[in-house]
């Protein structure tokens, strides 16, 4: 059973590098003014947190410290309400500041638990 969840994590890990690459990629449309891209992007990274948020759910008893997806949420609920007021720099900045630091330390918990 402990095998199928760090197959789950080690999965979680190569996706977690997409994810970062797609955030930064929406990051750099909205800064430069290209909000249509940016938004393209959005469903395909909400999409990727859920099934990163399943993914750590999932796992959580093997985890080397437990990750919860609390503040998360709270800052996808901003980026949300960004969105629907159309405050594209908000979006970007909320992605960048808040959101990538925590993507970045789910990943390091994620790479510690497969690495140990």
């Amino acid at each position: 059973m402990n095998n199928n969840k760090i197959e789950v994590l080690e999965t979680a890990s190569k996706y977690i590098v997409n994810l970062k690459m797609g955030i930064n990629k929406a990051v750099e449309y909205y800064q430069e003014g290209r909000e249509n891209e940016a938004c393209n992007l959005i469903i395909p990274i909400t999409e990727g947190m859920e099934w990163l948020n399943n993914a750590i759910r999932l796992t959580s008893e093997i985890q080397k410290e437990p990750i919860s997806f609390d503040v998360m949420n709270g800052k996808l609920v901003e980026v949300l309400e960004a969105f629907e007021n159309s405050d594209y720099i908000l979006v970007g900045d909320l992605l960048e500041y808040e959101i990538m630091p925590i993507i970045q330390r789910i990943e390091e918990i994620v790479n510690k638990t497969i690495n140990n």
